[in-house]
């Protein structure tokens, strides 16, 4: 007889290993049927869904045939028993999906812009991040964008910046790089899109230049170089300029996209 488990998990392997843990057995003693492969989030932060598997083994006993009911002996002069006809499956389905359609559907947090002159590259990254918005944040957000000599500066306001901002500002690096794509239009000339929420870009700033003039210290004590942790071209840029203003000081970047890193040491 046919004993099986389903399990999910990121990937297949841990479907899998969740589907025997199910079944009390070890991997080889099982066989295995993939019903859904797992897929990526997109940027990190949207779509993705897990693996899920039936795992199953034959314990060699063979299906047991459903007993038959005793039959009993007719009564005297019994009167016939007349039974209601039982709705058909059809009519059941149907009520069931009516219901489905009747469920409210889930509603999307609301997204309020400014009002940007129509057709321009300030309405278009607006759009477009009122699309992509309620994928990120679970509560509603306001957009407010204003055209400057170089290009879009867009500040997003809400409660949940946090899922805005991403680790160490990569979900909203992301946004602002993508929005610049997506608003850009053949012919144009180049404008910056800058998004910022909660003053983050402000508030890192500051962290780094206190992080670069304090591991600067130590180079100098020591006369040993430091490398920092990776950071996007923007804040290696910031490290850049304060080493630079730090007499007998050097700073260069190596490794490769996003593992580059800076590196501080002794002028050479």
């Amino acid at each position: 007889m046919r004993i099986e488990a389903t399990g999910t998990g990121k990937t297949v392997d841990d479907a899998i290993r969740a589907a025997c843990e199910k079944l009390g057995k070890d991997r080889d003693d099982v066989e295995v049927e993939i019903v859904t492969a797992p897929a990526k989030k997109i940027l990190g932060f949207m779509g993705g869904s897990n693996a899920e598997v039936v795992a199953f083994y034959d314990d060699g006993k063979p299906e047991e045939a459903p007993a038959e009911a005793p039959a009993e002996a007719p009564a005297a002069k019994a009167a016939p028993v007349t039974e209601e006809p039982k709705p058909e499956k059809k009519e059941k389905k149907a009520f069931k999906k009516e219901r489905v359609e009747e469920a409210p559907a889930a509603e999307k947090p609301a997204v309020k812009k400014s009002e940007a002159p129509a057709g321009s590259k300030q309405e278009r990254a607006e759009a477009f991040l009122a699309k992509i918005l309620p994928y990120i944040s679970s509560k509603p957000v306001e957009i407010n964008s204003e055209q400057t000599e170089d290009g879009v500066r867009i500040n997003i306001e809400g409660e949940d910046i946090n899922a805005i901002i991403g680790r160490r500002g990569e979900t909203l690096d992301a946004l602002q790089y993508l929005t610049g794509i997506v608003s850009a239009r053949s012919g144009e000339k180049h404008m910056r899109v800058y998004i910022d929420t909660g003053s983050y870009r402000a508030r890192r700033e500051e962290t780094l230049e206190r992080l670069a003039k304090k591991y600067a210290e130590r180079v100098r004590k020591t006369g040993r170089s430091l490398t920092l942790e990776p950071m996007s071209p923007n804040e290696r840029r910031i490290v850049h300029m304060v080493i630079q203003e730090i007499d007998g000081l050097e700073s260069y970047s190596k490794g490769e996209g996003s593992a580059r890193r800076v590196v501080i040491a002794l002028k050479r």
